[in-house]
């Protein structure tokens, strides 16, 4: 995915370049870019939390 991300930002430089920064389709690229990034993010942050609570329930460690 984080591939995928980066060759649409790519793409969003070379369609600002070419076009302008006020273009529509360069807009609403930016903004679908965004959400990508932030479901990216909030999947990642959900994988790292789960993992992180699947190790404290293996570890069988006595609290003393």
């Amino acid at each position: 995915m984080h591939k995928h991300l980066q060759n649409l930002e790519r793409l969003c430089q070379k369609m600002q370049f070419r076009y302008g920064v006020d273009d529509d389709l360069v807009v609403q690229l930016k903004h679908e870019l965004r959400s990508l990034e932030s479901r990216n993010s909030a999947d990642h942050a959900r994988a790292n939390q789960s993992r992180g609570r699947r190790r404290d329930e293996e570890s069988p460690m006595p609290v003393h």
